[in-house]
């Protein structure tokens, strides 16, 4: 359905819909950046 092909995957909806997706092992100061963005 979503096409996750890594663990761990972290997706971010909105009303719904994907919005963003991040694959992968990531470091804390990358994924916070990353996800202050999406948000």
């Amino acid at each position: 359905r979503f096409g996750i092909r890594s663990i761990p995957t972290i997706m971010i909806f909105k009303h719904g819909q994907v919005v963003d997706m991040l694959n992968g092992a990531v470091p804390k100061a990358p994924f916070d950046s990353w996800l202050n963005e999406a948000l």
